[in-house]
């Protein structure tokens, strides 16, 4: 009788480790749950269920460094598509002129800052490759 219900684990077996940029380490952590509203399609509202890793040493957030990867490589890639945008707004749809220029050097300045915004995300993974470059060995 109880061997056509079968038992299921829906946990992930690939989860990685948040990293601690606070620490510098793969420390132990403990889970916090943050709820947040969304909308759904017929019109109503839910709320969805978070989990938000935070480190038993220091208590304070902890971060997947894959998301962060993702994050500021998404970021760095909408800035080269809207770069080759404007260079090509400003070169080619308008006649090259030095008011041209200037409007190209500003918005490539625009799309330099727009690229440092993932500003956690960045912070975490320099701390990683910080951490990971001081642990490598050195050879002579």
């Amino acid at each position: 009788m109880t061997e056509g219900k079968e038992i299921i684990d829906l946990t992930d077996e690939d989860k990685e480790e948040p990293w601690c940029a606070s620490c510098a380490q793969f420390a132990d952590y403990r889970r916090k749950w943050s709820t947040f509203p969304r909308a759904d399609l017929d019109g109503g509202s839910y709320t969805q269920n978070e989990e938000i890793p935070y480190c038993v040493t220091c208590d304070s957030r902890m971060h997947y460094l894959r998301a962060c990867r993702r994050v500021v490589w998404g970021v760095r890639l909408i800035c080269l598509f809207c770069g080759f945008i404007s260079t090509l707004l400003f070169f080619v749809l308008f006649t090259p002129s030095a008011y041209s220029l200037l409007g190209w050097i500003f918005s490539v300045l625009l799309l330099i800052g727009f690229s440092k915004l993932p500003v956690q995300s960045l912070y975490v993974l320099k701390q990683y490759n910080a951490k990971q470059s001081n642990h490598s060995p050195q050879s002579m």
